[in-house]
């Protein structure tokens, strides 16, 4: 399993990197970086780890392209450690993204869908039992948002985590995204 999650790994980081920049090539992209609140909706993650939790990211912003419809990927990580718990997940996505007015506008709502892989880090204590585990499986991701200018992106979203050793990860991010470069 070690020997598997070594090769897997490099290509995740691969593909969360080549991803934005063919889609650069392709459309324009603003790239920026994200900050914001991961809010898990089970009581069990919540009571070992709080009703919010800081996420960062890096994704697409704006194109700079009219077009209406594209692929786009999203990487993130949500990070969390409270009361001798540890959480720790990388839920990578591609997925297909509309824009719901005029590209030109300042401000352009948007919707997005997607599927990925997600790596899962954690050692929760619940009652006298500890549940842990270090894996890959799958994430799934509704989203909807704003774009303001082509540089800021308001989103939220909400994560459809794979179930871990019976725990419930899925929940609501809400983020800002600032473009920090633009191809």
């Amino acid at each position: 399993m070690t020997n598997l999650r070594t090769r897997i790994a490099p290509l995740l980081v691969v593909a969360a990197i080549a991803t934005p920049m063919a889609q650069a090539q392709q459309y324009g992209i603003n790239l920026g970086g994200s900050i914001g609140v991961y809010i898990p909706t089970n009581k069990v993650i919540r009571d070992s780890f709080g009703s919010q939790i800081l996420s960062f990211g890096i994704g697409p912003v704006g194109s700079t392209s009219a077009q209406s419809g594209k692929l786009t990927s999203d990487i993130s990580l949500l990070t969390a450690n409270k009361n001798g718990n540890r959480l720790l997940i990388i839920p990578y996505t591609l997925g297909y993204e509309m824009t719901l007015g005029d590209a030109g506008a300042m401000a352009v709502p948007y919707v997005r869908g997607g599927i990925g892989l997600a790596y899962y880090d954690y050692d929760v204590t619940i009652g006298e039992s500890n549940v842990h585990g270090r894996k890959f499986s799958s994430v799934g991701v509704a989203e909807a948002g704003v774009i303001i200018g082509k540089r800021l992106r308001l989103s939220g979203k909400y994560d459809f985590f794979s179930k871990q050793s019976g725990l419930d990860f899925n929940g609501w991010q809400l983020a800002a995204t600032f473009a920090v470069a633009k191809f």
